[in-house]
């Protein structure tokens, strides 16, 4: 699987970025597996495909396929990939995942996430006094 729209890294240097998948630089687990923080001269996240994930290597490789060709302000950026171990490596975005996000975890901001929402959609109403 050789493509040149992703770096392509090799197990060795995912296990030295992971501290060969140290539980001290795991930050999450998702449905696809254990999400890493790596530190280098740029922090990255590396998400690890769990070997009994529903996702199989045919997904993977789709999935690759699909994100090295997204480039959107809106999306987390992938960086590369290690495709003979199910490990894909994205910039790091500090605060959590989305989910964290849309339900306030570990967030400062006031409200619910309903209040919130409630709040965008009444802001963009259009105003009859116009």
């Amino acid at each position: 699987m050789e493509d040149a729209r992703y770096r392509k890294y090799s197990i060795e240097d995912i296990e030295a970025a992971t501290d060969h998948f140290s539980q001290s630089r795991k930050i999450g687990e998702g449905g696809y597996g254990p999400v890493f923080k790596c530190q280098g001269h740029t922090p990255v996240a590396v998400k690890v495909l769990r070997p009994d994930a529903a996702q199989g290597r045919s997904q993977f490789r789709q999935r690759v396929e699909v994100l090295s060709c997204i480039r959107h302000p809106n999306m987390v950026l992938l960086l590369g990939a290690c495709p003979e171990y199910g490990c894909l490596v994205y910039e790091y975005m500090a605060n959590g995942s989305l989910e964290d996000r849309l339900l306030r975890r570990g967030s400062t901001g006031s409200g619910s996430p309903l209040k919130s929402q409630r709040g965008c959609c009444s802001s963009t109403r259009p105003n009859p006094n116009l």
